[in-house]
């Protein structure tokens, strides 16, 4: 059975919130905190899971309507993206 667009935003909620795929986040800088860096969490076609994507830091308000990224939720991107009978 083929997978679709639909069955994806079907397990995920949050797959079709911005773009398909796409979830926006933005994280302060360390030691700077007039800095930002925005994350871009996409789906990853070839592992099936989601993949973080980071800009660099630059100087910016927090945007308005994209929300803090929670530190457990991009530690859980950053693991091992493995998929399962890809290679």
């Amino acid at each position: 059975m083929d997978r679709d667009v639909q069955d994806i935003r079907n397990w995920n909620r949050r797959a079709g919130s911005t773009r398909f795929g796409t979830e926006e986040f933005f994280r302060y800088h360390p030691s700077d905190k007039n800095q930002i860096q925005m994350i871009y969490v996409k789906l990853n076609p070839f592992t099936g899971k989601k993949q973080a994507h980071f800009s660099n830091y630059h100087t910016a308000t927090a945007p308005e309507g994209i929300p803090h990224i929670h530190p457990l939720y991009l530690q859980k991107l950053m693991t091992l993206q493995s998929g399962g009978d890809f290679f």
